[in-house]
């Protein structure tokens, strides 16, 4: 019997987390992806010095979050997001309008490939 409600712990106690890792990344790919959209419309508007900022704002919180991603997923998921938010930002910096889009497109591509990763799917079990 004290096998059987270990067992059922343990069962909770996964459930749980995933649960959590789920709702955490959620929270951080919609904040990140929301950022994305307003550098998008900065750029667009031709207003740099914001949307430094704003690319600035990305990249800390990104950095903020980092560590428990690295945890929940692929490091070299983690390197494309690194890498691709460093592009951004250069390509912010230079002033690069086409090199922007590009790289705003492919964060956003990786950052809804997270939460597709998380989701609990026949697929993502096997």
């Amino acid at each position: 019997m004290k096998s059987v409600i270990s067992a059922f712990i343990i069962f909770i106690i996964i459930i749980t987390t995933v649960i959590a890792s789920c709702v955490y990344t959620e929270n951080v790919v919609n904040g990140m992806l929301q950022s994305v959209y307003e550098n998008e419309n900065f750029v667009a508007k031709n207003n740099w010095q914001k949307a430094l900022d704003e690319t600035e704002n990305l990249n800390s919180e990104w950095e903020n979050n980092r560590r428990i991603m690295e945890v929940l997923f692929n490091h070299s998921v983690i390197e494309r997001i690194d890498s691709s938010i460093k592009k951004l930002n250069n390509a912010v910096k230079m002033l690069k309008k086409e090199d922007f889009i590009f790289e705003s497109k492919n964060l956003q591509l990786l950052l809804k490939s997270l939460t597709e990763q998380q989701k609990i799917s026949v697929g993502n079990i096997l």
